[in-house]
């Protein structure tokens, strides 16, 4: 008779891994999007989750006995999976907050297209901005960074091993108070450029009130809002990929909270 007895560490071990590597990668840019097929979704967690079970200490004695308990031990697990994944998650949010921002400015608000990842209408400038944000994340290894925190994760926090921190809300503030200003940073040439150009055409308008200023004022703020995006290509890409780059540095933080260190 085949016995199971020997694997059964084994299969909790996968388990508790598979938990937290499911939680991850249901936030990462791409991979955590609702057009991404749910088969896609598990099979990558399963393969990641094989490959880092060897870094998962997993005591086979020290599980909860029950159901309950182990319930209550795989909240701040879940708490813990869930902020490596927003913190990465932010990424996408903060070209998604510059577009809306230029979008806005453009008068392309009124022109909007459906984003099928958030069942939501969105800029036509967000919906370019948050592509190039994936493909540098991309681009750059992102997708690196992540896999390596979650395997160091295991180093800090074995499974079930994680505790509520208050420094988490902190460390979410930061992030969040980041992403703002890399937003503003983004969308600034934009929106001043528009600014300046409605300050002018409201003086003509006082000079000349028969002339259809707001009429007029529509495709000047759109060739000059795309002008001025193909001019600062480059630097929005750096500015982009710097962000991103940054990425290592604030899981690393995040650990060491996790960890209470």
């Amino acid at each position: 008779m085949f016995d199971i007895i020997p694997f059964l560490p084994l299969a909790a071990a996968f388990t508790l891994v598979f938990f937290r590597v499911a939680l991850v990668i249901s936030m990462l840019p791409l991979f955590g999007e609702q057009t991404t097929p749910t088969t896609v979704k598990v099979l990558l967690a399963m393969a990641l989750s094989l490959a880092l079970v060897p870094a998962a200490d997993v005591a086979w004695t020290n599980l909860p006995a029950t159901v309950p308990r182990l319930m209550l031990a795989l909240l701040p697990e879940a708490v813990f999976a869930l902020a490596i994944g927003l913190t990465t998650r932010i990424l996408l949010e903060t070209s998604h907050i510059a577009g809306e921002l230029v979008g806005l400015q453009m008068g392309f608000m009124t022109a909007s297209v459906v984003d099928p990842a958030n069942n939501s209408q969105i800029s036509l400038v967000s919906q370019f901005w948050q592509i190039a944000t994936i493909l540098v994340f991309f681009m750059i290894n992102g997708h690196h960074v992540v896999i390596l925190a979650l395997s160091r994760s295991f180093d800090f926090l074995p499974p079930l091993s994680a505790a509520f921190r208050p420094d988490y809300l902190e460390f979410m503030n930061l992030m969040t108070l980041r992403m703002f200003v890399v937003a503003l940073q983004l969308a600034a040439p934009v929106v001043v450029a528009t600014m300046l150009v409605n300050i002018c055409l409201a003086l003509v308008n006082k000079v000349a009130p028969n002339l259809h200023v707001f009429m007029e004022s529509f495709p000047l703020r759109i060739l000059l809002g795309l002008a001025m995006l193909v001019t600062l290509s480059g630097a929005i890409v750096t500015i982009l990929a710097r962000y991103i780059g940054g990425l290592e540095t604030s899981l690393a933080a995040l650990l060491k909270i996790a960890a209470g260190q």
